[in-house]
């Protein structure tokens, strides 16, 4: 029978509540033969949950600067403005082509916050598959040692994935940001 902590570890569905579970699971399994591997679990599911929260952040902040009552009203000013003419003003030209790049501008940032959230939903689902493999090694290591093993394998090579893409996230963020 699954203990406590294996089934909320299944049953968790915010980052939060993953992490947690997978911290009772590394407190409650501090004297296993794992525990170097449960607790090498335990950062990476910290590093996760920093990045998540990283994401969030970003999320939060593009919300807010596609408020979409702001495209909207551009949206408006522009149809206001009528068709485009062959003989316009340079004025409502310059005013019609400023109006098209805040446009463009707004479907850049819907694009982004696209991307963004499908990486969000990427790194949860691997909190989650962390937190699945430290349900299923718990439960398999009292009844099966050659599953056992197999678990800790996908484990530590899950864990060495994380690290490298969160690395490979903040060099790039390292090298852009240097640029601007």
């Amino acid at each position: 029978m699954a203990s406590r902590a294996e089934a909320a570890s299944v049953s968790a569905t915010t980052p939060r509540d993953l992490l947690r579970e997978i911290d009772l699971l590394v407190r409650d399994e501090e004297r296993s033969p794992h525990a170097d591997l449960y607790q090498e679990a335990a950062d990476a599911a910290n590093v996760l949950s920093t990045a998540i929260s990283q994401v969030d952040d970003e999320l939060a902040q593009l919300a807010r600067d596609a408020d979409p009552r702001e495209r909207q009203r551009i949206k408006a000013s522009l149809d206001a403005l009528g068709p485009a003419e062959s003989n316009e003003r340079q004025a409502k030209l310059e005013m019609r082509q400023l109006l098209e790049r805040q446009l463009v501008l707004f479907r850049d940032l819907e694009s982004r916050e696209e991307e963004v959230r499908a990486k969000r939903d990427r790194l949860v689902e691997q909190l989650r598959t962390l937190a699945l493999h430290l349900a299923h090694l718990r439960a398999q290591s009292a009844m099966d040692t050659a599953t056992a093993a197999e678990i800790t394998g996908q484990i530590h090579s899950l864990c060495a994935g994380i690290d490298y893409r969160i690395e490979g996230v903040k060099e790039v963020r390292s090298m852009t940001s240097h640029r601007k």
